[in-house]
């Protein structure tokens, strides 16, 4: 199954302070594509004020994710700026890490 639709949330704009993602972008990169990433964090970022964090950014077979590298170049993300921070917690192997996305 492969998903390329993304119903947009009943949130308003900049409703969150801080949105939190967790084992859904990058962990199923083998089944949403590019482009429902790119609309994610378009929508995700919709609804936040200030910053979202997406952990992990590794898929589920431990492999950095492709789309990371993909979302930072994409010219129509050129207003958010992407950090992979380092964390102490690693639930699985290489998971070390969150995405966080700002307002550039």
């Amino acid at each position: 199954m492969v998903v390329e639709a993304l119903v947009p949330s009943a949130f308003a704009d900049g409703e969150f302070d801080l949105t939190l993602v967790s084992y859904f972008l990058f962990a199923y990169q083998d089944r949403l594509g590019y482009e429902f990433h790119r609309d994610s964090i378009f929508e995700i970022m919709r609804v936040t004020r200030g910053e979202a964090r997406i952990y992990p950014t590794v898929t589920f077979e431990a492999q950095s994710s492709e789309y990371v590298p993909m979302l930072r170049s994409d010219l129509a993300l050129q207003h958010f700026a992407f950090t992979e921070v380092k964390t102490d917690f690693e639930f699985l192997v290489n998971s070390n890490s969150f995405l966080r996305v700002t307002r550039d």
